[in-house]
């Protein structure tokens, strides 16, 4: 059944020529793979998606392997892993080198104090903004659109509120100005992630 199946994809004709891909197994048999299997392995990332795994039941947890048999997990850890270090090495560069990056752009005098300070602030969230787009995108990925949409909104209107609020200084707070705008987008970025 499987080799009938989109055979002309590049995937599959690859799939096929380089690896052992066994037959389709019914759910109910799926303890069978035991005699045929030391590993399973199951892309965590995939079970993210409910829609997806529903139908398979706890069977789609390996709930079927046997006690003597690996399971291993490959997890979208490691994607969240490597825009945190990404994301501290921007943090790193924003917040210890702007000022030398301003002189370089050739900013105004009048505005690069401005400048840095609000690159300096945003600085620090830069990693929050990494993961942040980095789970986006994975729940895309599981058509949860209509969730990440709303998160972006709400997280956007905060923003918008917070700029109201800090750069005035209403409610008894001070005025910070553009240091005002720097501290609402931090804020808005750790409550949307």
């Amino acid at each position: 059944e499987y080799e009938n199946q989109n055979t002309k994809t590049h995937p599959v004709k690859f799939g096929m020529e380089h690896y052992h891909v066994s037959p389709v197994v019914p759910l109910e048999d799926l303890e069978s793979l035991n005699d045929h299997a030391d590993i399973f392995l199951l892309g965590s990332d995939q079970l993210w998606n409910y829609w997806l795994s529903r139908p398979y039941g706890q069977a789609y947890y390996l709930q079927f392997v046997a006690d003597n048999k690996k399971k291993i997990a490959e997890t979208c850890v490691s994607s969240v892993f490597m825009l945190i270090l990404l994301g501290l090495l921007a943090s790193i560069i924003l917040v210890g080198l702007h000022r030398p990056v301003f002189l370089l752009m050739k900013i105004p005098q009048d505005i690069l104090e401005d400048a840095c300070s609000y690159m300096f602030i945003i600085g620090f969230c830069v990693v929050v903004q990494a993961v942040y787009i980095g789970f986006g995108a994975m729940l895309r990925a599981y058509g949860m659109n209509k969730e990440i949409t709303v998160i972006s909104f709400i997280m956007n209107i905060l923003n918008i509120v917070g700029n109201g609020i800090l750069i005035y200084g209403m409610f008894g707070l001070p005025a910070l100005g553009i240091k005002g705008v720097a501290i609402s987008t931090n804020i808005s970025k750790c409550i949307g992630l």
